[in-house]
């Protein structure tokens, strides 16, 4: 389901609803597996400007990137609103046929939409499937290139390997009794003013967030707002209980964990240890961005383990030697720097997609034209030859 498409100085912006992937990976992802199906809130972003000189306003060019995007834990697509501007403004940027941005099915608007049916275990690969469910879906709209990734200060260790697994996360600690409730929109933006989290936020980025991560609670509730994304859907992101609760279902995974999927004493997450796994066979061009200030990820062991896993196993693009991973640092900004510096942050993947995204899809598509075409059902040229020349392999000398 589509919505009308509303314009900005920027964008138009047309809003989607489609189904979730289907089934979730844990079976508490919804509360009723027989009956629970979930949607997905999803905004599409086509730059209203001209992307090259001579291009008309409000088309878009024949060569063009897409752009899809998932937001991080605990906060709404629309926050980065501004980094998505500030990209596109950038006098770098190569052409963007449109940006597709979707909220996590348990954050934002999907959350909203799902709100009766969603259940207490997320699971991380779970948005994993979204996105690529997303692109199925919109297929026609997304032309290559769509080859490329950038990852924001990637997540997949445990506090195991952080050194905070004994002494606590203080993040996390702090989680379950944030606050979460204000009387009124206004009461939240002087308690978010005063913020250190939310008071670095870059101006634009800070109404994004009074405007999408509350919602109104209705006056027969008690009235007031509250975070669109209940706390208890952002910590079930963050770690599930080692041994399970009482009362609750041992998870699927649980029989296997190892000591270095533990979260904090008494919880433990086990996704990132499958993801740095996969990282391995990444074959495209990937851009890592980290902050300067925010140590607790951005920390030099840490991005090792990242660059050198990346793309280096069977299958695999050959990694950072090959040339197929870089690095960026953003240098105004903590862990969540497109909210700090979305001017940086746009202008790191801007100048990445113009330097090496854009020139490599300029040569495979001109490679591509010159390219034999083959009809499906017969052989590439050259391949019966091969076949009628090959001979019996020599048997290895048992010595």
């Amino acid at each position: 389901m589509s919505s009308p498409t509303s314009a900005s100085d920027v964008w138009l912006v047309k809003e989607h609803v489609i189904p979730a992937s289907y089934p979730r990976g844990f079976r508490r992802g919804v509360r009723n597996p027989y009956t629970s199906r979930l949607r997905l809130h999803i905004k599409q972003y086509t730059p209203q400007k001209p992307a090259r000189p001579g291009d008309v306003p409000s088309t878009v060019p024949k060569e063009a990137i897409t752009i899809v995007f998932h937001h991080g834990a605990a906060c709404a697509k629309e926050s980065y609103e501004p980094f998505f501007a500030d990209l596109l403004a950038h006098p770098s940027c190569p052409p963007i046929r449109s940006i597709w941005s979707l909220d996590a099915a348990n954050h934002g608007q999907s959350y909203l939409l799902n709100a009766s049916e969603i259940c207490d275990e997320p699971h991380w690969f779970d948005t994993a499937h979204d996105v690529k469910h997303l692109i199925n879906i919109f297929q026609a709209e997304m032309p290559p290139p769509l080859v490329g990734l950038v990852c924001m200060e990637p997540t997949t260790e445990s506090g195991w390997w952080h050194g905070t697994y004994e002494t606590g996360n203080p993040r996390i600690k702090g989680l379950a009794g944030r606050r979460d409730r204000w009387p009124s929109r206004e009461a939240a933006r002087k308690a978010f003013g005063k913020s250190p989290y939310y008071g670095r936020f870059d101006p634009r980025v800070f109404e994004k967030v009074l405007q999408y991560d509350l919602v109104d609670i209705p006056d027969a509730e008690g009235g007031g707002v509250a975070f669109t994304t209940p706390k208890s859907q952002e910590w079930a992101l963050y770690v599930r209980p080692d041994p399970p609760l009482p009362g609750y279902p041992t998870g699927e995974e649980y029989m296997t964990r190892l000591v270095e999927i533990q979260m904090v004493t008494g919880f433990y997450r086990a996704e990132g240890s499958r993801i740095k796994e996969f990282m391995t066979g990444i074959h495209c061009k990937t851009l890592l961005v980290w902050s300067t200030e925010d140590k607790w990820l951005s920390n030099a062991p840490y991005r090792e383990r990242i660059t050198t896993a990346l793309g280096t196993s069977l299958m695999g693009g050959g990694g950072k030697e090959r040339g197929q991973v870089e690095e960026k640092f953003v240098e105004h900004g903590r862990h969540n720097f497109p909210f700090d510096n979305p001017s940086e942050s746009g202008a790191i993947v801007a100048n990445w997609l113009n330097d090496t995204i854009w020139p490599i899809f300029l040569k495979e598509e001109a490679g591509r034209l010159k390219e034999p075409i083959t009809n499906s059902k017969d052989f590439q040229e050259g391949f019966r030859q091969r076949i009628e020349n090959v001979r019996p392999m020599a048997k290895p000398s048992k010595l």
